[in-house]
């Protein structure tokens, strides 16, 4: 027979009409709140300590398992992932080696254009200097001749008047001009030369 609340409450109004207050109150805390099958025997909670063991232990193989089936997973994804790195990185290699030797033949050709032009400029300078050379050893013996005849001119002149003394003194003096500007000509494309060396 199952005990409602209204029949626990009856009791407990007629216990007390028999015991009292106090001794009813006791005698309701010492009963089951519930019926008696609704109390769970040592036996239930060993079954159910089983079966929730045994609930576990499935619950245990299967994550087991699906951590199993990830960790395969992840080392296939992991080694796809390096093999396809390992070639784009290969790819990325020989990219880079085919522009470094690209960039090293274009390099090799420019230095040796500007190899060959610096050449090229360096012989016109050479050849320059040895037509500017040549230049000053016929001024010079023109200015030889010129310095010998003035010297003959001179020895014949020399009991001239003192005006004439002064003119031929200018004239001296404009040739020397022109020697001393036409070395420091000389001079200065001989330092031009030499910076462009």
């Amino acid at each position: 027979m199952a005990i409602s609340e209204d029949t626990r409450h009856r009791l407990h109004v007629r216990l007390e009409e028999v015991l009292g207050r106090e001794e009813a109150s006791t005698l309701m805390e010492h009963l089951p709140p519930v019926g008696w099958a609704d109390v769970a025997t040592k036996r239930d909670l060993d079954t159910l300590a089983a079966a929730t063991r045994s609930d576990i232990d499935k619950l245990g193989a299967e994550l087991r398992g699906q951590i199993a089936n990830l960790r395969a997973e992840l080392k296939g994804d992991i080694g796809d992932l390096r093999a396809e790195l390992k070639g784009d990185i290969g790819d990325l290699r020989a990219e880079l080696k085919g522009d470094i030797g690209d960039l090293r033949a274009e390099l090799k050709d420019d230095i040796g254009d500007l190899r060959a032009e610096l050449k090229g400029d360096i012989g016109d300078l050479r050849a320059g200097l040895a037509g500017l050379q040549t230049g000053t050893a016929d001024l010079r013996a023109e200015l030889k001749g010129d310095i010998g005849d003035l010297r003959a001119g001179l020895a014949g002149l020399r009991t001239g008047t003192a005006d004439l003394r002064a003119e031929l003194k200018g004239d001296l003096q404009a040739l020397t001009i022109r020697l001393v500007m036409v070395m420091v000509t000389l001079l200065a494309a001989l330092g031009a030369f030499i910076k462009l060396a």
